[in-house]
């Protein structure tokens, strides 16, 4: 007789999960309640997140010879490179919408949503915010969408490649070292427009302030610059992931939307939703048609941010329309929200972008 077995799981998401799977079993186990986390006394404690599978894979990765061990390291041998770590999350119960075939209703599962960061992060981006509050792979997944997180490949748990390190190394040859980029706590505070200068906020900030340092911990350096291709090697292992799932929402952040446009015009067919959020919106007449076109598409922008640097959004947006597609230019304030910061998925307000966010796209999706 096979049973559903409960248990309790330990992920990056900061809160207690719930993997439902189905196993022979004599008994029926219960898991503790989940945790509360609280910010300034206030409760974020959550009912338990009931998922009907959970893991991680690598993908697109390639064999390589390494070249230049360093004293005391291995000998040469062979490494995987350009792989993208991927957390996927399957609800317990999968959303679905009805379409119309003839006079025959029909009941589709909703896409799964892939998440994609920008510079200097991880996939802990849309896992929980600095003040402990479900983030919005949680969100998706309590609306019943399967998440797929990604590390870009180079990044983070996708790993990079030392080899070019090691031959700088032995060769004494700095000038070959590539520029390793990460982003300072004042950079950070600046340039993702949490304040003017470091330390000071914006009048009526999103951002949870009080938790920056602890944001600031999540930060890492750019390391994909060590592969040859570099950013290239994501876009590739992104359109190899969507030919290994399927059909898919892809929600983009910052640099992360160039890998999420380039997929879409690689695979127009399997993006059924385009999210960028405060990222690229370069696209050429040729990729407009032949891609943008074919499925909703979304630019999203916060509060601060010079109105010059909007206007290639609000152009293509413009001209995906004019073309017979359906985009949305969606610039927080003018909606009434005030005070988002770049990293808007981790602001106080999270919930209520990904609330509207997710509205529009369950209307829109095909």
């Amino acid at each position: 007789m096979k049973k559903k077995i409960w248990k309790r799981l330990s992920s990056g998401l900061g809160r207690s999960m719930l993997l439902a799977c189905s196993v022979t079993a004599l008994t029926q186990m219960s898991a503790p309640p989940a945790e509360a986390h609280s910010d300034k006394g206030k409760s974020h404690k959550n009912p338990p997140l009931v998922l009907s599978d959970e893991g991680s894979f690598f993908i697109n990765g390639k064999v390589e010879n390494t070249q230049f061990p360093t004293a005391g390291s291995p000998a040469p041998g062979k490494t995987i490179v350009n792989q993208m770590y991927v957390r996927y999350m399957i609800p317990d119960k999968v959303r679905q919408y009805t379409t119309k075939n003839g006079k025959k209703t029909v009941k589709t599962n909703v896409p799964p949503v892939i998440m994609i960061h920008g510079s200097g992060h991880t996939g802990a981006t849309f896992e929980t915010t600095p003040d402990g509050r479900e983030g919005w792979a949680t969100y998706f997944l309590r609306q019943g969408f399967p998440v797929y997180i990604v590390d870009h490949s180079g990044r983070a748990r996708s790993g990079f490649d030392p080899n070019v390190i090691n031959q700088a190394k032995v060769d004494s040859n700095p000038a070959i070292l590539p520029s390793i980029v990460k982003t300072t706590l004042e950079g950070a505070w600046v340039g993702f427009r949490i304040g003017p200068e470091y330390g000071v906020a914006y009048p009526g900030t999103q951002f949870p302030t009080a938790q920056f340092e602890h944001y600031a911990a999540q930060l890492v350096p750019n390391t994909e610059v060590t592969l040859a291709g570099g950013g290239n090697n994501s876009t590739d292992a992104m359109v190899a992931l969507l030919d290994k799932i399927g059909p898919a929402i892809i929600i983009a952040h910052s640099q992360g939307s160039t890998y999420g446009a380039a997929s879409t015009v690689q695979r127009p067919n399997l993006v059924k939703g385009l999210v960028l959020l405060e990222g690229s919106c370069a696209a050429t007449p040729t990729e407009i048609a032949s891609a943008f076109v074919r499925s909703p598409y979304m630019a999203i922008i916060g509060d601060n941010r010079p109105s010059d640097r909007n206007v290639q959004c609000q152009t293509a947006v413009s001209s995906i329309n004019a073309a017979g597609g359906n985009a949305k230019f969606w610039l927080l304030p003018d909606s009434g929200m005030k005070g988002n910061t770049h990293m808007m998925m981790m602001d106080k307000n999270s919930d209520l972008i990904a609330n509207k966010l997710l509205t529009w796209l369950t209307s829109n999706i095909k």
